[in-house]
């Protein structure tokens, strides 16, 4: 049994029911997969957001980024053009130009489970995995190999 260097599990939590994230970005995710997001930087700049020029992050695609997404270098000339229509849009949740901040884990969205429940499927899941773990015999796989 091999171990884990780590999780996708920011998506999973960013959907649960106590995030704060509103319901029509939620069902816009659930809707949604991998394929159906995109890594910008463009966003940030033209939101005049001062974000680490080396950081990127995931969004689902919507008019904002096919018009944006790869125009990273466009997007650092026009820097702060279009924050007051972003914030505009975030109020009224236009979600054709305010981003849904989402990773490729998308996919498996269907619900909205408390945190606790999460964590308690993450345990349970954990644990059956240890468990299997704990009874392979080692021994017989490398003879076999």
């Amino acid at each position: 049994m091999l171990g884990a260097d780590g999780v996708l599990i920011g998506t999973r939590f960013w959907a649960s029911a106590e995030a704060l994230t509103p319901q029509a970005m939620t069902d816009r995710a659930v809707r949604a997969t991998g394929d159906d997001t995109v890594r910008t930087k463009a966003i940030d700049r033209l939101r005049g957001v001062p974000w680490p020029q080396e950081f990127s992050f995931r969004v689902l695609k919507n008019k904002f980024t096919d018009e944006w997404a790869h125009r990273e270098a466009e997007g650092d000339r026009a820097r702060g053009s279009l924050a007051s229509a972003y914030a505009e849009a975030r109020t009224k949740q236009d979600l054709d130009m305010c981003l849904t901040v989402v990773g490729e884990a998308a996919g498996p969205l269907h619900d909205r489970p408390s945190a606790a429940r999460l964590i308690e499927n993450i345990v349970r899941h954990a644990e059956s995995l240890l468990e299997r773990g704990a009874s392979l015999d080692f021994r017989t796989s490398r003879a076999a190999s």
